[in-house]
């Protein structure tokens, strides 16, 4: 896993880390909700690496789907006599 999201990551499991070491109470609370959004990044990759593996390789049932247009048809113009 590369890019922004997981060097969000990587650097929120830093700083919880870092934090967690002090003995100020603000310190290991500010620790937990660190790790906690670290953790919530790592979930997020998982889901976005699903997603585009789904995506690139569409399972066959959705492939050979038939999309129907929920555009309402053309009628042709009255003609007025």
């Amino acid at each position: 896993m590369n890019g922004s999201l997981a060097q969000a990551r990587r650097l929120a499991e830093q700083a919880g880390h870092q934090l967690a070491t002090r003995p100020e109470v603000y310190a290991r609370r500010g620790a937990h909700q660190l790790e906690w959004a670290a953790g919530r990044l790592y979930g997020l990759l998982h889901d976005l690496e699903g997603t585009a593996e789904t995506l690139a390789n569409p399972p066959t049932l959705l492939r050979n789907a038939v999309v129907r247009s929920t555009r309402r048809p053309v009628r042709a113009a009255r003609r007025s006599r």
